[in-house]
């Protein structure tokens, strides 16, 4: 179940182990990622000593935990993913970057994702480009991931699938999946978090903001040579999937199609809902002192 849907428990067992001899209980603490970073870095150890003994198969494996190739049959079966450093980095700062230390985890879980992922034959990359419409707070950049088809060029451009992440699940967890899938399918895949979470800049205090931060990932997108702006679809997932909902509206001549998958609506985040959430199998608290003052009480 969410958010240990891509890992193996075994993975786990002794971050888990040391959770439990130091008492630790609450995810939104620095004590929480405190426990998981050694872990990850452990294994960015072990990463690189595999890169310097020219195994990339093996290094990518321990960077990502992922055991899966970008090969079309692979792509489709996806038999097996273990997105084991990316994993530990996703539940060290889940369910949000409430602290300096779970950013450190959230960069350090981006750096071995990055690394990983440089090895496969379709890397993944991570542009930065300018909030062209910012306004009233918004931070001036916007960081978005971004893989491409081998063939893609200014002669035979992809068409593109911007992923709108979820709540607590980024740009690091949810890419992989869809691009493994869509890459092999000649499409270009991006992905980029949703206000109020990751490197998101649009300023969460602005009910506007997410207006202004699509219209500058459309705009990037429409000026990239090698991508059909024509053929752009969005995907959005979970509380991604309510932000797909709104830019359906919103910037509709600008958009081929959009799927809200899981998407949330009407009274998501009401108090009522929020008592009701808390007892399903969501693995993490809705209603914390961090978050409660600002989706109510």
């Amino acid at each position: 179940f969410f958010p240990f849907n891509y890992s193996d428990v075994a993975d786990f067992d002794d971050v888990f182990d040391e959770l439990v001899k130091k008492n630790i209980n609450n995810a939104y603490d620095d004590a929480w990622a405190e426990v998981f970073l050694p872990f990850m870095k452990r294994f960015e150890q072990r990463a690189a000593e595999a890169e310097a003994a020219h195994e990339p198969e093996n290094a990518s494996k321990i960077y990502l935990y992922a055991l899966f190739s970008c090969s079309n049959e692979e792509s489709r079966i996806l038999t097996t993913i273990v997105r084991r450093a990316a994993s530990l980095g996703q539940i060290s700062r889940c369910p949000i970057l409430s602290t300096p230390l779970k950013r450190e985890a959230w960069e350090l879980q981006k750096k071995l994702y990055l690394k990983g992922a440089s090895f496969w034959k379709e890397p993944v990359t991570n542009v930065i480009f300018p909030h062209t419409h910012a306004a009233n707070g918004d931070g001036p950049e916007i960081q978005m991931f971004v893989r491409l088809p081998q063939q893609t060029t200014e002669a035979s451009t992809a068409p593109c699938l911007l992923y709108l992440t979820g709540l607590d699940g980024y740009r690091t967890d949810t890419m992989p999946g869809a691009a493994a899938r869509l890459v092999s399918e000649v499409w270009a895949v991006l992905a980029v978090e949703i206000p109020g979470t990751g490197d998101c800049p649009a300023a969460p205090n602005d009910p506007k903001s997410p207006d202004r931060l699509y219209s500058s990932v459309l705009d990037w997108i429409e000026a990239q040579p090698n991508l059909d702006h024509t053929r752009t679809v969005i995907w959005g997932t979970s509380t991604g999937g309510y932000y797909a909902i709104r830019v359906a509206h919103t910037h509709a001549e600008r958009l081929l199609g959009v799927v809200a998958h899981g998407g949330c609506s009407h009274f998501v985040f009401s108090s009522e809902w929020l008592h009701m959430a808390d007892a399903g199998e969501y693995a993490f608290k809705y209603r914390s002192p961090h978050i409660s003052s600002d989706i109510g009480s």
